[in-house]
């Protein structure tokens, strides 16, 4: 474990000066940061020593450092930007990890529900304005001695690739949404055409929002600075996901906010050259595209080491994105019309994944994904897993809050009493999901002279309801887990539960007939 005398002992080595005092830095998710301070005649600035607490799909830090490299090729950029940025390497500090200048002020997050938000907006137009000017000789996302470098020999190739990548991940951790993911594939294939209508490549953020600009501001500071000073940009910082590409790009994450919001971007780039962005040809396409596999992207970093251990986070994040999937394939919330209604100064609202999911919603999450792991060894885990789902979704219905509250309680305690195994990775498709339901009901049918009040009936059933209160948007994974669950209890003979074990909602289930379950496919 880094430790800050260690940290001190292993900066030594390196021929640094001997930092004054070394403290972590908290609330960042992604990386462990500690503010590096040295003694004022040492002849060194403070540094900020950031490392990623988990490997992505790309090295992030060399992405960074490109980035950076690229900016100081055009010095006309006008950005702030950190001047000083040294890779350490991976076995000084057992992970790879970066010092660098330590940048002013607060992120803008915390501005967008102030009066302040309109002008935070307008920051990140303009910003987006400032790297159109940073033209470059092509495109590449990957890196190669420090430049950007293409693995495909066009764009809308090198692009697609991605496009895989992150949906074969997803399915790979159990993470994508099933055949919504397929469909959001799908579309982007389908914009393959406009994707090679790019001609100009730019330098491009990648996450460009509110969150990765610094203001030097009473807001986000609380510096007591009297209210009404002018918002001052301080730093734009988080440059990971840069890439050489479409200057488009980074006009997929204003897609999500609302309109208004949308209009203050607008307005920051520059009105007249945003209509001359939506003039250019295959323009609208190529931005639904890229937001399109934001989306994509969301779902394979929900299956990472950073929620391993944290079911309601992941739960919450693969929710999310199913939320922002519907939305985005709604023709109503397309990209043009977002576009109109901001320039005509009309409203909409955000996608709903910016609005945290409600906690029953998160739970049922939960509780679906837990199916991707080993089925119980008990009989009694099985049991309590029904009655948890039972009583999120029976929560989602109540118009009582405080029986919802009692509900969730019981359920989160019922949860925590299932033991959590190693996650499964089944890795085979099921081609044709209403089979597949057809086939996992037949097995508990009164057919087969299974009893219909056991938990393998039950098991089907109430998950059944749970993936229908998800729309379905699950993965393979999940339903394989299902089916694993439920041959696992079939093995031990179940016998019928007797009539006080099941609330009224699960004396329903198991009344229904075979047919008549949840069909969410």
């Amino acid at each position: 474990m880094l430790t800050p005398a260690l940290l001190a002992e292993r900066l030594g080595a390196m021929g640094m000066p001997i930092p004054s005092r070394i403290e972590p830095v908290g609330g960042f998710w992604r990386h462990a940061m500690w503010r590096v301070e040295f003694e004022p005649g040492a002849g060194q600035p403070d540094l900020l020593l950031r490392q990623p607490r988990v490997e992505w799909l790309t090295d992030t830090l060399a992405h960074e450092a490109a980035a950076l490299a690229a900016l100081s090729a055009h010095p006309d950029h006008g950005l702030p930007v950190v001047q000083e940025y040294r890779l350490l390497d991976a076995q000084l500090l057992s992970r790879q990890a970066v010092l660098c200048t330590l940048l002013p002020g607060g992120p803008g997050e915390r501005l967008m529900g102030s009066p302040a938000g309109p002008d935070t907006a307008r920051c990140v137009g303009s910003v987006l304005w400032s790297l159109s000017g940073v033209e470059l000789p092509g495109f590449g996302m990957a890196v190669l001695d420090g430049s950007f470098v293409p693995r495909q020999r066009t764009w809308a190739k090198e692009w697609i690739w991605r496009v895989r990548q992150f949906a074969g991940v997803a399915r790979a951790r159990g993470t994508d949404l099933g055949p919504l993911s397929q469909e959001l594939r799908e579309r982007i294939e389908i914009h393959r055409g406009d994707l090679e209508l790019t001609r100009s490549f730019t330098l491009v953020h990648g996450d460009l929002q509110p969150g990765n600009l610094l203001f030097d501001s009473p807001e986000v500071l609380d510096s007591g600075t009297p209210a009404g000073a002018a918002l001052h940009l301080t730093g734009v910082i988080d440059w990971e996901c840069a890439v050489a590409g479409d200057p488009l790009v980074d006009w997929a994450l204003p897609m999500l906010v609302s309109t208004s919001t949308l209009t203050q971007v607008i307005r920051g780039y520059g009105i007249d050259a945003a209509r001359a962005v939506l003039a250019l040809p295959g323009a609208v396409e190529r931005i639904e595209a890229y937001w399109l596999t934001h989306i994509l992207e969301r779902l394979a970093f929900a299956g990472s080491e950073l929620f391993e251990g944290q079911p309601t986070l992941r739960g919450l994040a693969v929710e999310q994105a199913r939320i922002l999937a519907e939305q985005a394939l709604d023709h109503d919330n397309c990209v043009r019309r977002r576009f109109e209604l901001a320039l005509s100064g009309e409203f909409a609202g955000p996608c709903l994944a910016f609005r945290r999911p409600s906690l029953a919603r998160g739970m049922t999450r939960r509780a679906v994904e837990r199916l991707r792991f080993d089925a119980p060894r008990r009989v009694e885990e099985g049991r309590e897993w029904v009655l948890a789902v039972s009583a999120i979704l029976r929560a989602a219905r109540s118009e009582s809050q405080e029986t919802a509250d009692a509900l969730l309680k019981e359920a989160e305690s019922r949860l925590a009493n299932i033991e959590p195994l190693s996650i499964r990775r089944f890795g085979r498709p099921i081609p044709n999901r209403g089979s597949w339901r057809a086939a996992l009901i037949g097995r508990i049918s009164e057919s087969s002279g299974r009893p219909t009040r056991s938990v393998p009936s039950l098991l089907i059933a109430v998950a059944l309801d749970a993936i229908s209160s998800l729309d379905g948007a699950v993965s393979d994974d999940v339903l394989r887990g299902l089916e694993d669950w439920v041959e696992g209890h079939l093995a031990v003979a179940p016998s019928p539960e007797p009539d006080e074990w099941a609330d009224p909602y699960l004396t329903r289930m198991a009344a229904l007939d075979p047919g008549g379950l949840p069909d969410p496919f």
